[in-house]
């Protein structure tokens, strides 16, 4: 996340909880919106944030595994 989000009252940057709702609500629109259940078929999630590093690219990166044989 760019370090713009990290203000001095907020040094942790946003909630966890809130940017990963923003993002299951997408999903929901987009690659789940036909999956049964849409996010409640998600089986694991694992989510974290960090500060940009100087230069590097300020951007969001999801990846997303197929897991059929779970159950």
């Amino acid at each position: 996340m760019p370090e713009d989000k990290f203000p001095l009252d907020y040094p942790h940057g946003p909630d966890l909880d809130n940017l990963t709702k923003r993002l299951l609500d997408a999903l929901n629109d987009t690659i789940l919106s036909e999956a049964p259940g849409k996010d409640s078929s998600i089986i694991q999630l694992v989510v974290s944030k960090r500060k940009a590093l100087p230069g590097e690219a300020k951007a969001a990166r999801v990846t997303i595994d197929e897991m059929r044989d779970y159950l």
